[in-house]
């Protein structure tokens, strides 16, 4: 299928009367690539489903928010995060059986 995606962010957004998140930043993944993004950052592919995105953010105290894509075929791929550290955060795909699958995503940062 085809994708029209148009990046619409609300920059804060206010939880409470004393915590704000930002949206800090986003990207799509492809493969070993980051594009449509706000940020320089780089991703590896290290095998099947398993992602790294590597950022400068120097601090684990930021929120990741993931969208896996299925190019075709039925059912979901469903990205979700294996962890974060102060320099990077790993993603892992998989599909409805558990089985890990490559896959496009998005991915949003917030802090």
């Amino acid at each position: 299928g085809t994708f029209n995606i148009r990046e619409i962010f609300v920059t804060t957004m206010t939880i409470n009367t004393s915590y704000s998140v930002t949206a800090f930043a986003w990207g799509y993944v492809s493969g070993t690539s980051i594009t449509r993004s706000n940020v320089s950052w780089s991703v590896t592919n290290p095998s099947t489903g398993n992602y790294t995105v590597t950022h400068s953010l120097n601090s684990s105290t930021y929120a990741v928010q993931l969208t896996a894509l299925r190019a075709s075929g039925s059912g979901a791929y469903i990205a979700k995060i294996a962890s974060v550290s102060v320099n990077s955060f790993a993603v892992i795909v998989f599909d409805e059986g558990g089985v890990a699958r490559d896959s496009d995503f998005f991915f949003l940062v917030t802090k």
